[in-house]
């Protein structure tokens, strides 16, 4: 009789393990799923340096509201991975020429007839990023760690002032040169997003980014007398640890379903 309770007891034991195992599986619906979201990009480090040349740069210091776009593979019940699209608003062109002429003006003007020109243009680059998730789900809720790795690209443009002495034939050029115009920044992006499931399919959640890179080139200003070709050289180097953070609502949406028979763990 002994045997028989031992028996029983271990056959129950089995009978609620694979029940709870069974239940946890049925959380974990999602192989594959899309998402978009909405949100704050705050720049945490002001790149712009008060100086001239920061109008040619095509990155923005301001804080601006931005869609991103991502997906995730999950191949694994609890790991993924993920691909993500940020779509950043770099700046405006109108503003930064604005600004650059009146800064070569303010500089110039009062000795000479000032001509200022760069191409700055205006651009939605996406940060491209790809990376790791980890997931841990409930029946209603569902917390996504990550940690992506990605590139964040922008031109740093060229920019000429010509200058014509007044009263006098001397003419010189103020010339702004840093080498390679496309910089494209190896980017650190560590994630999390918490949510929770409206439907099998549908989840709305929350989603934090923190996101860094190294910004690493230097410009040339050299102004250059066009009758005695004397030359007068300054370097402005930009060489930032640069920090933002982003703050997002989104909504996800499973498009294919783990099969039953997926135990992977």
């Amino acid at each position: 009789m002994k045997n028989a309770y031992i028996l029983i007891g271990l056959l129950g034991s089995t009978l609620f393990s694979t029940n709870i195992y069974s239940q946890e599986e049925s959380l974990y619906i999602s192989k594959f799923q899309i998402k978009i979201e909405t949100g704050l990009n705050n720049m945490v480090t002001n790149m712009n340096q008060n100086k001239i040349t920061d109008n040619f740069i095509e990155y923005s210091s301001e804080n601006k509201v931005i869609p991103s776009l991502s997906a995730i593979w999950f191949i694994k019940k609890r790991f993924g991975v993920e691909a993500d699209l940020k779509f950043v608003y770099f700046n405006n062109s109108k503003n930064a020429l604005n600004n650059f002429t009146k800064a070569a003006s303010n500089e110039y003007s009062e000795n000479y007839f000032v001509k200022a020109s760069t191409p700055v243009s205006n651009n939605f680059i996406p940060v491209v990023s790809f990376g790791l998730v980890y997931r841990v789900e409930t029946e209603h809720f569902y917390f996504y760690p990550k940690l992506s790795l990605g590139i964040t690209s922008f031109y740093s443009n060229w920019g000429d002032i010509d200058l014509k002495e007044k009263n006098s034939n001397y003419e010189y050029t103020v010339a702004f040169r840093q080498g390679k115009r496309a910089n494209d920044n190896f980017t650190i992006i560590p994630a999390v997003s918490m949510g929770y499931k409206l439907t099998n399919r549908f989840g709305v959640d929350l989603n934090v980014k923190a996101s860094y890179f190294k910004s690493n080139f230097t410009y040339e200003k050299k102004i250059t007398n066009l009758y005695t070709k004397e030359e007068q050289v300054e370097k402005i180097p930009y060489k930032l640890n640069v920090f933002e953070t982003y703050f997002s609502v989104g909504i996800s949406y499973v498009l294919v379903k783990r099969k039953p028979k997926d135990n992977t763990k």
